[in-house]
């Protein structure tokens, strides 16, 4: 059952990251369909679409084949909106898990964990959402401003590692560092090395874990956030 939750939790992640992208796509299209207007030998073309509860009629010109373009351009919002339909109807199935479409936020990856979710595998997601977002600071920092809720079942080296990986992230991406993760329940009462009980590794990650992991007795691979 767990195999699955993860897997299903590693959809979701690839469903939020694919919603994005139609979404802008989507935002750079034109919507509403293509009207043609005679006006004795001459047809001109406008693009209709409704905002704000009125029917705009934006004009395109009396070229056919720029008409033709945005024609095009219309049928490929509308396949795109299509798609995102589909994406939407995926999450009746995640929901029913437990898993909430705000967990793109990298405070739910610790509610994850609480409901039984492997927290690499969630934390994994959540980066690959950041760096989505590399052009846009303000979502970003939306991504990590929320402080994880504090769950019973969760490793206290979890909520560490959230906190270091909000403030690795604000450093390298010239953010705010949030607030939350100068709380002491963020840091480690005993040293943590992710497994490693003795050896080179254990030295290694001592010398080269990011500063912000490793002032919280965190010791990992110094490309611990790294994605491919």
């Amino acid at each position: 059952m767990k195999v699955i939750l993860d897997l299903l939790v590693a959809e979701s992640q690839k469903n939020l990251l694919l919603k994005r992208e139609l979404k802008n796509k989507i935002s750079r299209l034109p919507r509403g369909i293509i009207k043609e207007r005679r006006v004795k030998d001459k047809t001109y073309y406008y693009l209709a679409y409704r905002e704000n509860g009125k029917v705009i009629n934006k004009y395109i010109g009396d070229d056919s084949l720029k008409a033709k373009k945005f024609s095009k351009l219309v049928e490929e919002r509308k396949a795109f909106e299509n798609q995102l339909k589909q994406l939407q109807k995926d999450w009746k199935i995640y929901n029913k898990v437990g898993i909430e479409e705000s967990s793109d936020e990298l405070r739910q990856v610790i509610t994850e964990s609480a409901k039984g979710n492997d927290f690499s595998l969630s934390l994994r997601g959540f980066l690959d959402i950041f760096y989505s977002y590399k052009d846009d600071k303000e979502k970003m920092f939306a991504l990590i401003k929320q402080e994880p809720k504090v769950y019973k079942n969760v490793p206290d080296y979890q909520y560490a590692m959230c906190a270091a990986t909000a403030n690795k992230l604000s450093n390298d991406y010239d953010l705010e560092v949030p607030s939350w993760v100068w709380k002491d329940r963020y840091y480690m009462k005993e040293m943590y090395f992710g497994g490693i009980r003795k050896g080179k590794l254990r030295i290694y990650n001592m010398l080269y874990s990011p500063a912000e992991f490793k002032h919280r007795g965190l010791f990992v691979d110094e490309n611990i956030l790294m994605r491919v």
